[in-house]
């Protein structure tokens, strides 16, 4: 079967759900215990047959579990496929796609630089970067890094701008050329209708894509890194995630695991993908 080349993002986010992480669990073993090998026991059958059996249910191709006992991985296993056409079996090192789960790793990354002192979550984040953001319907009223990470920016996701930046591979488009792009008036990304909700920040929750990507690039334009590098000098590195990365360039490919979308009773593999946020 030919790989498909292009899905809507919006779909793809909802089919992705079943994937975790760029890291493996052989890579998250560093973190769990250092200096302890993975234990890898006999499963139960109870275990295996309960999970074979969401499995199908949930029509997923493949998937890695393991079991963290007292801080160690005690138990792992990989059930499935990885790609299913050329029948390359998931293992406990077979990396995965990520999607919003990473937002929990953006945030982790901006709290660094606020526990370093470099900004104060209350105030403007103009403060901090070198362009400014507003919202057009209130420009009078400051967006601050605490409703970035609490999605009370006001920032909306335009999607028909955003699956148009959908591609195959690594994104051409910096994070801050998409940020700036996005949220400043006349920049390539910019619609002052739709980027923006009518309601004043700090007003309304409404979950934010673009929100969290200005999260990572005020992370790059405090630290004065790419958030690539930030991420893998303070967070990736010293946790021993060594096959973790914001880049399909920074990964080995053939052990990535292919995105896949079950309809009809059958499976459609997509190629790997990247966005700029």
């Amino acid at each position: 079967m030919q790989i498909q080349h292009y899905l809507r993002r919006r779909e793809f986010l909802k089919l992705s759900a079943a994937f975790a992480s760029t890291m493996s669990i052989a890579a998250l073993s560093g973190y769990l215990q250092p200096q302890t090998t993975i234990k890898r026991r006999p499963p139960n059958d109870e275990l295996d047959d309960f999970i074979q059996t969401k499995m199908q249910t949930a029509h997923l191709p493949g998937l890695a579990a393991c079991i963290v006992r007292n801080n160690q991985i005690v138990w792992t296993k990989g059930y499935g496929w990885a790609n299913i056409q050329e029948q390359t079996p998931i293992t406990p090192d077979t990396l995965f796609m990520l999607a919003s789960v990473s937002k929990t790793v953006t945030a982790v990354a901006l709290m660094q630089l606020y526990d370093d002192g470099l900004f104060d979550l209350d105030n403007d984040i103009n403060a901090y970067l070198p362009f400014s953001v507003r919202n057009p319907n209130h420009p009078d009223t400051p967006i601050t890094p605490h409703m970035l990470l609490t999605h009370t920016s006001s920032i909306n996701d335009n999607w028909d701008i955003l699956d148009t930046l959908y591609v195959t591979g690594d994104s051409p488009i910096s994070l801050a050329n998409f940020c700036a792009g996005y949220v400043t008036s006349g920049g390539t990304y910019y619609d002052s209708n739709n980027n923006f909700h009518n309601q004043a920040p700090g007003t309304l929750y409404s979950y934010s894509n673009v929100g969290a990507a200005l999260c990572g690039f005020l992370a790059e334009s405090l630290s004065g890194l790419s958030f690539e590098q930030h991420c893998q000098q303070r967070l990736f590195t010293p946790l021993g995630m060594n096959e973790t990365s914001w880049h399909l360039a920074g990964l080995n490919v053939d052990n990535l695991a292919t995105p896949y979308a079950y309809a009809n009773g059958g499976y459609t593999p997509y190629a790997h993908y990247g966005y700029p946020d």
